[in-house]
């Protein structure tokens, strides 16, 4: 019960009564009761609006008190007063419509029958003929043409002349499919009987279901066992003889025949009259009491009976006029089609839009709603003759406006409450991003809705997957961030990206994709490594790739270089892993204005890396061909430098291991040397080997390297005096077809006399390499500052 509550609690909402009245009023509009009240108001005020109509022919009403109605109706030949009005009544041609709750007396009385009984002769029996004679003239003048007798206490009673004929209309039945009910006057079986054969006197409705005194609607048509019949009002209107009859067209129009009138109606059988007791403009009554009739003789054509304190003998008269004159309005077939619709306008502009803009925006809007609606009903009211009684769909605005900027005004803390649960996610988020934790920093993000602000953070926690190598991980975000908001950005581009790089890996093999370039698309998806955002990729060496990237931090550009674990059995990697660091950090604290400075070591997901100065200028394998070698003293100039680095790093007890053109870079132009990678060659060295494959440079190699043997100080002087070889010659001073020949050449053979490999040299290239390359390290220079003097001496 509990967890219902708990579901249905949501439902209950001022939303919920706007959305629930709102459907109430589409499916089953009201076109009568309090609701339409509004529409009375409206529908005064634009008729105000409208010049004054051209009075019309007078209407007579005679009202009459209870007493005189009741002696009419049962002796009118019994008073004098009653007989001159009978006298008057049976003279009038005008159409007379008798309001009564009584019938007339047919019967005769006791004292009557017994005048009867006395003698034909008698004097006061011919008093009694005279008097019955003119009475019975009375029963036949009520059931002649020109007379309708009404009552809303007795049971109407009609025949079939008096029906309405109706044509088929396509209007008529679009609006019941509109829910507006068509003849909604229908009385019900009992309220209608037939008049028999003898011509019993015919009983109109005074009123019908629908009408009354304080409705701007009244009705024209009414309906009983599939038969239509018009209003006391409306038959008022036919002429006196049978021939004539009314016919329902479409349109939604009347037609009296023979003569053609045409009324325009409501499409279900009404009309809205403008002359009314109590409206703007009321109808040109006269109103007389049974004495002053008497003596103005009815001079107007139509004549209204009836008690002096019922309403609705001026407002039938009022009908009459309005209908005489056209001086009434009525609403278009199309009317009930608009009128769902602009409350459907106003529903969704309601729910959908007050929540989302600002309250006086909002206003501003209702306004301008509110003023488009008055403006089309009172304008269609001024020109087109037509009445659109919007009244509902403007108290509808108003009340839901209302309720909605109410609903804005509770909704407040929990919006203040809401939007400070998301300031807080996004920047817990926001830390843990920072802190690396992304699958924590998605969570965070769970229950926040999809804003700007939260689906940038997500994008870039997919991003940050993509820069620390985490396909699988960036797809799975950026699936969730499609859920949220599909075509965000280029998320599904990159999801299909991913998916194919993930499929790639797992066909290509470790090692052969390391050997590929990678390739930096776009600035989101780039690697990152720490801090370090990467921009390009520099080059690949034993270790790994070298890229450029840039240190926020402190504005600059750097060289990280990458140690990819993958190329190590499991079991090696925490060695590998622990001598990396111990290496680099040793590396790192080497300051020498030749020697490349390390800033930083690091590990991220996969991968080690090393941030180091970006050093401007070419590796020395640039100038290793025999047609871009550089002058002999540049040469000398460069490797005296090498040596100096070579000589510090040696003096901290760190040892390069593998020194060649490709690890010393020079700029020329500023003819700087820096020589770089110290103690990567010492991490790779004892990784696991494969099959035929020396790991290192082999070219470079010392005799103690390529056996195994502890390297020291002169293994670099050894290299160094190979490089100084190539540099100057062109060519490498050993050389073999493969691996076992090189490194028997290293070891026990003997270098092609510098001189040889190149003519013009100094006699001093050729002592200082032949020291530099001797097979045992003792016979080499002790020093690198030593082979560094001998250079510049030989310069």
């Amino acid at each position: 019960m509990r967890a219902l509550w708990q579901r249905l609690l949501p439902l209950l909402d001022l939303r919920m009564l706007v959305w629930v009245g709102g459907m109430w009023l589409i499916l089953f509009t009201p076109s009568s009761g309090s609701l339409r009240q509004f529409d009375r108001a409206l529908f005064s005020v634009g008729a105000q609006l409208m010049p004054a109509p051209i009075t019309p022919d007078a209407i007579e009403v005679l009202a009459l008190t209870q007493p005189e109605l009741q002696q009419l109706m049962q002796d009118p030949v019994a008073h004098a007063d009653t007989t001159a009005l009978l006298y008057s009544l049976l003279n009038s041609k005008a159409q007379i419509a008798f309001i009564t709750p009584l019938l007339p007396r047919t019967e005769a009385f006791s004292a009557e029958q017994l005048l009867r009984d006395a003698g034909e002769q008698s004097l006061v029996y011919q008093a009694f003929q005279s008097r019955e004679a003119l009475r019975q003239k009375f029963a036949q003048w009520l059931h002649s043409p020109s007379v309708r007798v009404a009552s809303n206490t007795l049971t109407p009673r009609l025949g079939s002349e008096q029906r309405v004929l109706v044509e088929p209309n396509g209007e008529r039945d679009f609006n019941a499919l509109l829910g507006r009910k068509i003849g909604k006057y229908s009385a019900p079986t009992q309220y209608v009987q037939s008049i028999p054969s003898n011509n019993r006197l015919a009983i109109w409705p005074a009123s019908l279901p629908g009408a009354s005194h304080d409705s701007i609607k009244q009705p024209l048509l009414w309906h009983h066992d599939e038969q239509w019949y018009p209003s006391l009002d409306l038959a008022m209107l036919q002429p006196s003889d049978n021939g004539s009859h009314l016919n329902w067209q479409a349109p939604n129009f009347l037609q009296r025949l023979p003569d053609g009138q045409v009324y325009p109606i409501n499409a279900d059988g009404s009309i809205y009259p403008l002359l009314q007791p109590d409206a703007a403009y009321t109808p040109n009554i006269v109103q007389h009491d049974m004495r002053s009739f008497v003596r103005s003789g009815g001079v107007t054509p139509y004549l209204f009976i009836g008690l002096a304190d019922d309403p609705a003998l001026l407002q039938l008269a009022g009908n009459v006029q309005s209908l005489q004159s056209g001086y009434y309005y009525h609403s278009p077939w199309w009317f009930p089609a608009l009128e769902k619709a602009v409350l459907l306008l106003v529903l969704l502009y309601t729910l959908l839009l007050v929540p989302r803009v600002h309250p006086g925006v909002s206003l501003l809007i209702g306004a301008m709603l509110l003023g488009l609606i008055v403006v089309g009903q009172f304008g269609t009211q001024l020109t087109q003759a037509q009445w659109l009684p919007l009244g509902l769909t403007m108290q509808f605005l108003l009340f839901s406006s209302a309720i909605m900027l109410l609903w804005r005004q509770q909704q407040k803390p929990i919006t203040l409450l809401r939007e400070q649960h998301l300031q807080m996610a996004l920047q817990w988020s926001n830390h843990l991003v920072q802190q690396g934790q992304l699958d924590q920093a998605l969570q965070a993000l769970n229950a926040c809705p999809p804003s700007k602000p939260v689906l940038e953070l997500m994008y870039e926690i997919g991003g940050q997957h993509e820069r620390k190598r985490r396909p699988a991980a960036a797809v799975e975000v950026y699936k969730a961030l499609l859920q949220r908001k599909p075509r965000y950005k280029d998320v599904a581009k990159r999801i299909a990206q991913l998916e194919q790089k993930q499929t790639t890996q797992i066909v290509e093999p470790t090692s052969l994709a390391l050997t590929k370039t990678m390739v930096l698309d776009d600035q989101h998806g780039r690697p990152q490594f720490g801090r370090y955002q990467i921009e390009s990729e520099l080059g690949r060496g034993a270790m790994g790739v070298v890229y450029l990237g840039f240190d926020p931090h402190i504005a600059r550009k750097v060289a990280i270089k990458t140690l990819d674990y993958a190329q190590y059995d499991a079991s090696e990697r925490e060695a590998v892993k622990a001598r990396f660091f111990r290496e680099a950090e040793a590396a790192g604290k080497l300051r020498h204005p030749n020697i490349v400075s390390v800033y930083d070591v690091g590990e991220d997901h996969d991968l080690a890396f090393i941030a180091m100065d970006y050093i401007t200028g070419q590796p020395l394998s640039d100038f290793v061909g025999k047609s871009n070698l550089l002058p002999v003293s540049e040469v000398f100039a460069i490797v005296a430098d090498v040596a100096d680095a070579l000589h510090y790093a040696h003096e901290q007890q760190v040892v390069h291991r593998d020194i060649k053109p490709g690890n010393i870079m020079y700029d020329r132009a500023q003819k700087k040397v820096t020589v770089t990678d110290f103690g990567i060659a010492r991490i790779v060295s004892e990784q696991r080997t494969q099959t035929g494959e020396i790991v290192g440079s082999p070219l470079y190699m010392s005799p103690e390297q390529i056996v195994g043997k502890k390297v020291s100080k002169p293994t670099d002087i050894f290299s160094l005096g190979v490089t100084l070889y190539q540099l100057l010659s062109g060519e490498l001073p050993f050389q073999g077809e493969n691996i076992a020949v090189l490194s028997h050449q290293i070891m026990n053979g003997k270098h092609k006399p510098i001189r040889d490999a190149r003519s013009g040299l100094p006699s001093a290239a050729s002592r200082i390499i032949n020291k530099a390359l001797q097979k045992d390290p003792y016979e080499r220079y002790q020093n690198a500052a030593e082979m560094a003097k001998a250079l510049r001496n030989a310069i």
